[in-house]
């Protein structure tokens, strides 16, 4: 009997832990953001772009066509929407899949375990080699998707900021200076960086809203990026665009935030469901169900 409590106890503490992991799972990625500092992150890449450069430079150095095309779909699509343009490219992500895909498999067999499994290994080596494959573009894409989900989060309030220093006077260059300079860290006051500097190389303003439109890839942002390009070419009131903007996307994120938390309650069903209710019936008729099978 104590056995069985202990297994219901370990169970319904497993359960419980899943469901405030996935509550606080948005609240961790917003202060993971916050936390780590640019230097952080390129020492991070740094070490695994120091690994993976000889297979980088084979890459590179061949002439295959669905090599090109594999990375330039990585440069297009993963690369810009998770924040790593610059020194990588398509090509550094193709060369860690292959070096995971290789450097998995080798490191299991020279700690012996094919021979601690034997037929079992040879399963287990290839699901280490599709495993190291699949791991950095499933990596960039989590970046990518949680960098999207933040800049979604934060651009109402950006939008707030560029408002209230346009109707105050300022330019939009000026108010854009101002917005890097007081923003909180994250995609958007890296993207807001990226877009003031090439505005001090000579690119056009419009030219340079657009590029960011198709780098963050959420069509919300991508309408209103649209909408003060036009104020741009126009030449009409941008502090009015840039208010009606905020409010449209304050709205926007109030009702995606109102889907995520139904999709909460479809999604603590399975473990309440499977873990949870089981254990209950358990702890409420096992003593009943041993009585009478004691009984009779």
């Amino acid at each position: 009997m104590n056995t069985v409590i202990l297994l219901c106890s370990i169970i319904i503490g497993g359960a419980v832990a899943y469901v405030v992991y996935r509550c606080v799972l948005g609240y961790a990625v917003l202060r993971r953001a916050q936390a780590v500092s640019e230097e952080e992150l390129s020492e991070r890449g740094s070490v695994v772009k120091s690994m993976v450069s000889p297979v980088t430079r084979v890459l590179r150095a061949s002439d295959l066509a669905f090599l090109k095309e594999k990375a330039q779909e990585y440069n297009a699509k993963l690369l810009q929407a998770g924040g790593m343009w610059g020194d990588s490219d398509g090509y550094d992500v193709l060369a860690a899949q292959i070096f995971f895909a290789v450097t998995l498999p080798a490191l299991f067999g020279l700690l012996g375990g094919i021979r601690l499994l034997g037929g079992l290994g040879m399963l287990c080596l290839l699901l280490l080699a599709v495993l190291g494959y699949l791991y950095p573009g499933a990596k960039l894409k989590g970046k990518a998707r949680d960098r999207q989900a933040l800049f979604f989060r934060q651009f109402p309030n950006a939008l707030d900021v560029l408002t209230i220093c346009v109707e105050a006077g300022l330019d939009f260059r000026s108010a854009i200076s101002y917005l890097t300079r007081v923003f909180v860290p994250g995609p958007v006051s890296e993207e807001m960086k990226l877009f003031q500097r090439h505005l001090r190389l000579g690119k056009h303003a419009a030219s340079g809203l657009t590029e960011m439109a198709s780098r963050i890839q959420i069509p919300e942002v991508s309408g209103v990026l649209s909408n003060m390009v036009q104020s741009i070419e126009m030449g009409s009131s941008m502090g009015r665009i840039l208010r009606e903007s905020a409010a449209e996307m304050r709205k926007k994120r109030a009702l995606a935030a109102e889907e995520q938390a139904k999709k909460a309650v479809v999604k603590m069903t399975f473990p309440m469901v499977v873990l949870i209710l089981p254990c209950v019936f358990i702890v409420l008729l096992g003593p009943v169900i041993m009585d009478l099978v004691s009984t009779f």
